[in-house]
């Protein structure tokens, strides 16, 4: 069975993610669901972001489906017309690296755009490259302003369970 999870660690400051997955993909599909859940934690446009893990919350096992549509997101693969579309490409030195650029990515295109990517197609993914195109939704504000995703705890690796697992650090 395909999961990827998140949960919310604590933290003094900062918003400290973990996400765990039975797959490299998963594991980005995870920190993209639990980033999107920190910008849209209780916006009006995104109904059933609640749905998610959130601080201080029990983690859920989320399945993959063919089309992973994220926070705000129904179950059926959502239209692609009228939405924005990110084209990304984007080559790091390793795994953490790459995990940390593509969110940095889309963490910048959101801010920009005022928008919550939630469909993500990820077309190639490899050690250190991935190719994906999401789609975005427009919204009129954040309910948490992420200023950044930090390299702190981030460290990519397998577990003992044999799940792909790394800590992330948002600075708000």
């Amino acid at each position: 069975m395909d999961m990827h999870r998140y949960d919310f660690l604590k933290h003094k400051c900062d918003i400290r993610l973990k996400a765990e997955a039975d797959s490299l993909e998963g594991l980005f599909y995870a920190a993209l669901e639990g980033m999107n859940s920190v910008l849209a934690a209780e916006n009006g446009s995104l109904p059933e972001a609640s749905i998610h893990s959130r601080p201080g919350a029990n983690a859920q096992i989320l399945p993959e489906a063919s089309v992973h549509n994220l926070p705000g997101a129904s179950a059926q693969t959502l239209p692609t017309e009228n939405r924005e579309k990110l084209n990304l490409n984007i080559d790091s030195a390793d795994t953490t690296a790459l995990l940390i650029d593509f969110l940095s990515e889309v963490l910048t295109e959101s801010n920009i755009e005022y928008r919550i990517f939630d469909k993500l197609e990820l077309q190639e993914l490899k050690e250190n490259h991935l190719t994906a195109v999401l789609y975005g939704k427009s919204v009129d504000r954040f309910d948490t302003d992420i200023k950044a995703v930090t390299y702190h705890e981030a460290d990519v690796k397998i577990n003992r369970k044999g799940y792909y697992e790394t800590v992330i650090v948002f600075d708000i």
